[in-house]
């Protein structure tokens, strides 16, 4: 990338008013991670790469290209457990698990980019697999929470926002918010209540104890470790 780019990262640079080396930190973080084989070098996602270059701005170009529709409703009717799954460890089968009568989820996300190869055991002859990036992880996130809160996807960032706001200043107006998302989580008529139903409160669940902000080069994100 530093070669094959290097006038467009020269430019975006001082776009930005960064150096170099802060910007390509920058833009590892939002785009690169794919990994596809136990032994391999990290590659930047290139559709993403070519739209960054282009607008010269950073964004979430992740569903310029589609979106996971047949996905998340996959994962609805499953009631599949998503909190433990950046991180999840499987075994080599888990790559050739694909009968159409009885899809399973985590090749699915493997095949779709969700998930990437982030470590192998060769004793075990087990993998780690992991979001790869900034990115992707915000897509999902904000596809599921669309799915399970039912608050628009293009209202979710605001709704982010406001939590963050709120929690830097300590203000009431973060239980406001979070009420409203719970309010619209509905309840399946045919099935009981459960906590994988409550999956959005699993990401967005906010305590002073488990919570905190980041931010990585002015864009701020909340890292939840909530345990339910």
């Amino acid at each position: 990338m530093e070669t094959s780019f290097k006038e467009h990262i020269d430019r975006f640079a001082d776009t930005e008013d960064v150096s170099n080396a802060e910007l390509i930190e920058q833009i590892t973080y939002w785009y690169n991670g794919f990994c596809f084989s136990g032994i391999c070098e990290k590659v930047f996602n290139p559709f993403s790469m070519l739209l960054l270059f282009d607008n010269a701005r950073f964004s979430n170009y992740w569903f310029e290209s589609a979106t996971p529709s047949f996905l998340i409703k996959l994962i609805k009717e499953k009631d599949f457990d998503l909190t433990g799954l950046d991180g999840v460890n499987v075994s080599e089968s888990a790559f050739s698990s694909y009968e159409i009568e009885n899809l399973k989820i985590i090749p699915i996300l493997f095949q779709t980019g969700y998930l990437t190869i982030a470590g192998y055991n060769k004793d075990r002859m087990e993998y780690t697999l992991a979001y790869p990036n900034f990115e992707v992880k915000n897509s999902m996130t904000e596809c599921l929470t669309e799915a399970y809160s039912f608050v628009e996807r293009e209202f979710v960032h605001g709704y982010a926002w406001k939590l963050i706001d709120a929690l830097r200043n300590h203000e009431l107006e973060l239980f406001d918010t979070l009420r409203i998302f719970f309010a619209k989580i509905r309840h399946p008529s045919h099935k009981p209540k459960t906590s994988l139903h409550f999956l959005t409160i699993k990401f967005l669940r906010i305590n002073s104890r488990s919570s905190s902000i980041g931010e990585f080069r002015r864009k701020p994100f909340i890292v939840f470790s909530e345990k339910v």
